[in-house]
C-alpha cells in the first residue's frame, strides 16, 4: 500500500471528498448498508478490514441498530480522523492500528465476528496478501458469517479497455467528476503501479 495514505494532509484531503474519481461509491454504500440492516443481530460485531476515516462506521451506526465494530486501518492519520468522527459511538467501536501485509499476526478482541466487510481497500495490497486476508477472515467468521468486499477488479482483457473508458466517461459527465483511470491501456496500467494498487480479476 502507497504511504500516501498515512500522510495527515492527504488522510483529510481525501475524507473531505471521497466521492472523488469514485461517483459510484455512495450507491455502492447504500447497497452493503441494506445488506447490514438485514442481517445484523444482537451479539453479532463487524470487523471492518480498512475502516479509512470511519466514513462507513458513521453510517453503520447511523443505520444499523445495535451495530458494534471493530476497524483495522494501517494509517494512524486515518484512525485519528475516524475516532474523532465516530466518538459518540466509542462504546460500541473499537479501532486497531494494524497493517493488513501482517493480517495474518493481528490480534483481534476476542469476538462473535458475523460480519466482515472491506470497502475499497483491498486491491491496495498484493495478491500474495489477499490470500492471507481471505484465510484468516474465514477463520474469524462464525458458522454463519459473511464476508462483504466492495473495491475494483482489474480491467481487462485490454482489447475492452475502450468499453470500460465509454463507461467512466458517462460517469464522468452524469456525476460531474474526474475518473483518472487513463487514456490507454497501457496508460491504465502505469497508473495502477504508481498507485500501489492490485485488482484482480474476480
Amino acid at each position: 500500500m502507497t504511504d500516501q495514505w498515512k500522510e495527515k494532509s492527504f488522510a483529510a484531503e481525501w475524507t473531505h471528498d471521497p466521492l472523488r474519481g469514485n461517483p459510484t461509491r455512495e450507491e455502492q454504500l447504500r447497497i452493503l448498508l441494506a445488506l447490514l440492516k438485514g442481517s445484523c443481530f444482537a451479539g453479532k460485531v463487524i470487523l471492518d478490514l480498512g475502516c479509512g476515516s470511519g466514513i462507513v462506521e458513521e453510517r453503520i451506526f447511523e443505520e444499523v441498530s445495535g451495530a458494534r465494530v471493530v476497524g483495522i486501518d494501517s494509517s494512524q492519520a486515518m484512525l485519528e480522523l475516524a475516532s474523532a468522527r465516530l466518538r459518540r459511538w466509542s462504546d460500541r467501536l473499537q479501532l486497531i492500528h494494524a497493517d493488513l501485509d501482517d493480517f495474518e499476526n493481528v490480534k483481534l478482541p476476542e469476538s462473535s465476528y458475523g460480519t466482515v466487510i472491506s470497502v475499497q481497500t483491498l486491491h491496495n495490497v498484493p495478491h500474495l496478501v489477499k490470500k492471507c486476508v481471505f484465510a484468516k477472515t474465514h477463520a474469524v467468521l462464525n458458522s454463519r458469517g459473511v464476508f462483504y468486499m466492495l473495491d475494483r477488479v482489474k480491467v481487462g482483457p485490454p482489447e475492452l479497455f475502450d468499453q470500460y473508458r465509454l463507461v467512466w466517461n458517462r460517469l464522468e459527465t452524469v456525476h460531474r467528476t474526474k475518473i483518472d483511470e487513463g487514456s490507454t491501456y497501457a496508460e491504465h496500467v502505469q497508473l495502477l503501479k504508481e498507485k500501489g494498487d492490485y485488482p484482480r480479476d474476480s
